[in-house]
């Protein structure tokens, strides 16, 4: 799993890192055609009223953290979906079976992580 996601990431990477093409305009009946030197202008992030951004980190963060929850869970419901299909003789079935368990784990990790913020973020009742 972690070879995975470390795969993904050199992939993200190498995407993220060339250059932007963007379709020049073509004249009607002709194909588009895709120049390096016409990059696509990057958009501006929605600013509030003294030009900063509008979104905080807190509601970055929060809206990523549900983000992976809504992905962890999906992932561990395709996976017990499979597993219910798949046969005990099959090769792969322990296989299945671990990468559920990573999934499990990341979740725990997840909840635990946030239950110490929560945790943290109030305060000691104790004078």
């Amino acid at each position: 799993m972690r070879l995975q996601r470390s795969a993904f990431a050199v992939v993200a990477f190498a995407c993220a890192s060339a250059p932007f093409v963007r379709a020049a305009a073509a004249p009607p009946g002709q194909a588009e055609v895709r120049t390096a030197t016409n990059p696509i202008p990057p958009t501006p992030a929605p600013t509030g009223h003294d030009g900063r951004p509008s979104i905080t980190l807190d509601e970055f963060l929060e809206g990523r953290r549900h983000a992976i929850d809504k992905v962890l869970d999906a992932q561990i419901a395709r996976l017990r979906r499979l597993l219910a299909l798949t046969s005990d003789d099959d090769p792969q079935k322990p296989d299945l079976w671990f990468r559920l368990g990573d999934l499990c784990d990341e979740k725990r990790r997840a909840a635990f992580a946030e239950a110490q913020a929560l945790e943290h973020a109030t305060p000691n009742p104790d004078p």
